[in-house]
C-alpha cells in the first residue's frame, strides 16, 4: 500500500505517514521508481496496526476541524 492509502485508513495526513516512515516508526519497503526516485510500500497488517494504535496527542483522527459559522 502507498502512504496515501495508509493515511486514508489511519485517518491522518499523508505527510504524517511519510514523516513516521523517515523516523523509522513504520515498517516499510522502499523500491525504485522507473523515472528515478523511489516509493514506499506498506503492508496491510502495518496499516491496521497503525489504525489501532492509541493516539497520544492532537486532534482526534478522522475528525474535521470545521470552523463554526460566525454569523450565527
Amino acid at each position: 500500500m502507498t502512504p496515501r492509502e495508509v493515511s486514508l485508513i489511519v485517518g491522518c495526513s499523508t505527510s504524517q505517514i511519510r514523516n513516521r516512515i523517515r523516523k523509522g516508526q513504520i515498517l516499510h519497503t522502499q523500491r525504485s521508481s522507473p523515472g528515478g526516485g523511489f516509493s514506499y510500500d506498506i503492508t496491510e497488517a502495518e496499516a491496521e496496526r497503525l489504525r489501532l494504535e492509541p493516539q497520544k496527542q492532537g486532534w482526534p483522527r478522522g475528525l474535521s476541524r470545521a470552523v463554526p459559522n460566525a454569523t450565527e
